[in-house]
């Protein structure tokens, strides 16, 4: 997917997009680098990735189901709500982190890295440093 190429009918701020993976790439370096947040082993790849792939799921609801991406911004708006909840109160078929799974298995990006962009609301590894990272950020 070439995500410079947006489809005329979605109306998706793909600039506020990119601007908020690049602050969260920026965020999990600083993180990492000043040992805010000790990792028990050094990452296989550099946190710059992590932060600016989080929510690379967004990008594909936001570009290719526009009308349900809308209806979840609506519902954060009307409710107040973090975006995972509105996802889960409008039906959550295929929530961004899984589309971002599928994507970036697609992409053939490394399993390691796979699992480290989108497992921040998986119960399992809420303990895992690379996961309350995203809880921070």
């Amino acid at each position: 997917m070439n995500s410079l190429v947006q489809p005329e009918e979605s109306l998706f701020d793909l600039r506020r997009f990119w601007e908020h993976c690049v602050a969260c790439a920026l965020i999990a370096d600083r993180l990492v680098k000043r040992k805010l947040l000790p990792l028990s082993k050094p990452l296989p790849f550099s946190d710059y990735w992590i932060g600016s792939l989080h929510d690379c799921g967004k990008l594909v609801l936001g570009f290719f189901f526009w009308d349900h991406f809308q209806e979840i911004i609506t519902h954060m708006d009307t409710e107040g709500c973090p975006f995972h909840q509105a996802e889960k109160a409008t039906g959550d078929v295929a929530n961004h982190e899984l589309l971002g799974r599928l994507l970036l298995l697609k992409s053939k990006v490394g399993e390691q890295l796979v699992e480290a962009v989108v497992t921040r609301r998986d119960r399992r590894h809420r303990t895992s440093r690379v996961s309350c990272m995203w809880r921070t950020t």
